[in-house]
Formats: structure tokens, sequence, C-alpha cells
């Protein structure tokens, strides 16, 4: 094991490594995002709003951003350097079960947990 990272309170959802290889984010039933660094595993840039549990996690292609999916029937879009939410979509009162991004990065898709999809523009 490389590392060991410990922060969140509750069972992990998702994680995934920015595309530069800098970060890992993990998301919770804890209603946190974390964004750790992956080579030390320095405290964590805690990202909180979402106000049910993180059910999915996505991070553009520049590693900039990160767009985080809930049962609260939002989407956050975040900015990985200093944690500032850009965007809160709502996406309905099911929650979300998968987020990501479009290839440029410009469009977001989300699945919500009451079958439908929704692609918004970001610019």
């Amino acid at each position: 094991v490389f590392l060991t990272l410990r922060g969140h309170e509750s069972p992990l959802t998702a994680a995934a490594f920015s595309p530069d290889g800098r970060r890992v984010v993990t998301a919770g039933h804890d209603r946190a995002v974390m964004a750790w660094d992956a080579e030390q595993g320095q405290e964590p840039r805690s990202l909180r709003g979402h106000r049910g549990g993180v059910t999915s996690l996505a991070i553009s292609a520049s590693s900039k951003l990160i767009l985080t999916g809930s049962r609260d029937g939002e989407s956050r879009l975040w900015q990985v350097e200093d944690g500032s939410l850009r965007a809160a979509l709502p996406c309905g009162p099911d929650g979300l079960g998968s987020v990501d991004f479009g290839l440029n990065g410009h469009k977001a898709v989300l699945g919500g947990h009451d079958g439908t999809v929704q692609v918004w523009g970001l610019d």
C-alpha cells in the first residue's frame, strides 16, 4: 500500500485520480468530497455543501474541476485549487447515480435515480 487516506466519517461511494495524477478525490455518505494530495496524502481539501450523501464524482480532463452528484437532488461543480463552488445544478428530488464531463469540459451529463439523463452546458 502506497498511501492510506483517512478522513471520511462514513462509507465511501466514489474515488478517482485526477488526470494530471496530482490528486485523489473521494466522496461518501457523509456528504463530503475530499481532494487529497496523491503523493503525500496531506490534509485534504474538504468540499462541503451537499445535503445528502454524495453518490458520484468526476474530474475534468484539465484536472481543474470536480463534478459531484448527490442524493440531495443536486450536482455541484467545484474549483479544485481553492475548493470554491462554481455552480449548483438541480436535477430532481430522487438524486443522482452518476455524473461525468464531456471531453471538452464544457458539458456535464447527470444520470438520475429516476431514470432521466440531463446534459448541461457549463460555460
